[in-house]
């Protein structure tokens, strides 16, 4: 175990363990490390199991692999309280998934996000690879309108946000982006940014059924991009429509076919940037003017009227709230 600066990293392999003792141990480790859970192993056949965990503030990542077998998360675990979500990419192999009288398959690529305040029953059909993320609901319910109708549906592996964000997570795999708390901050900041444009695609539905497919991954893409480089002041639509390949009009449009545009996409990650990092404590030595540049504002006063707009409240306000917060809790 590696603890360092809010960092937690753990990790548990049963081909170390006698085999009579894998399951128990597993089961033991999951509980600690993640919640409470049963498991038993594809009759007939021996349990075998690796899992990594990586743990920050409003994050955990969990990287693993496992021969058949059933999780099942009973109603009696949900006496512990814990309300959380899990976004659950199938990487490798075949699993399924029950919960809210759903069942959802996952081949290869494929996610789905899961409640756990939920009985839920996940089945490893073959043996296979995932990544899993703990995610706030609160969090993610702030950057998802109607999140709980994205529970329990398959975003397919073709869904170009997935596939960035799980290249995204493949990086950081042994902690070794998130050396420092600003940089963990910037992590838990891109990944739950991520994980709200692939639900944004579930969640609209028959809506955006008419810039799916090429339009729809163009959109995505940008989007992606965006959030990977809003820091850079010269982030504009001309600069976006170059990497993709595109032009700038038609770059503009499929905003407007999302019902928006981009200059108030663009704004609304760097305004909502700028709040996570005020509301940190590890960023209350920054100067507000610092976190506005950092986030690629380069204009103060536009900063300023726009984040009051935004939020009801000014930048040096929402750090104040968080300070009391945090004392109160102290």
């Amino acid at each position: 175990m590696l603890k360092a600066n809010n960092l937690v990293a753990v990790s548990l392999a049963t081909d170390e363990l006698p085999e009579s003792d894998r399951v128990a141990r597993w089961r033991e480790h999951f509980c600690q490390v993640a919640y409470a859970v049963e498991i038993a192993p594809e009759h007939g056949t021996s349990f075998r199991a690796c899992v990594s965990s990586i743990t920050i503030p409003g994050l955990q990542l969990l990287h693993g692999n496992m021969s058949p077998a059933v999780l099942t998360r009973t109603a009696a675990h949900l006496e512990d309280g814990i309300t959380d979500l899990a976004f659950f990419i199938n990487r490798s192999g075949s699993a399924s998934v029950h919960a809210r009288g759903r069942d959802v398959t996952l081949l290869h690529g494929d996610a789905v996000l899961m409640s756990s305040a939920e009985a839920t029953t996940l089945k490893r059909l073959t043996a296979g690879s995932s990544t899993s993320l703990r995610l706030s609901r609160s969090i993610l319910a702030s950057l998802v309108p109607s999140l709980e109708d994205t529970l329990m549906t398959r975003i397919p592996e073709h869904d170009y946000a997935i596939r960035m964000l799980d290249g995204y997570l493949s990086r950081l795999q042994g902690g070794a982006l998130m050396g420092t708390p600003e940089l963990r901050q910037v992590v838990v900041s891109h990944v739950y940014d991520l994980v709200a444009i692939a639900l944004g695609a579930v969640r609209d539905g028959e809506e955006s059924a008419k810039i799916r497919g090429t339009r729809a991954a163009r959109l995505e893409r940008a989007k992606a991009f965006i959030i990977e480089n809003i820091n850079r002041m010269d982030l504009s639509v001309a600069v976006v429509a170059a990497h993709l390949g595109v032009g700038a009009r038609y770059l503009q449009r499929l905003f407007e076919e999302d019902g928006s545009t981009f200059c108030k996409f663009v704004l609304e990650k760097r305004l909502a940037r700028a709040h996570r990092m005020l509301s940190e404590p590890v960023f209350s030595p920054r100067p507000v003017s610092t976190i506005a540049y950092d986030v690629g504002f380069g204009d103060l006063s536009y900063f300023h009227r726009s984040f009051r707009k935004h939020y009801g409240t000014t930048p040096l306000g929402v750090r104040h709230a968080a300070r009391e917060s945090s004392w109160e809790q102290a």
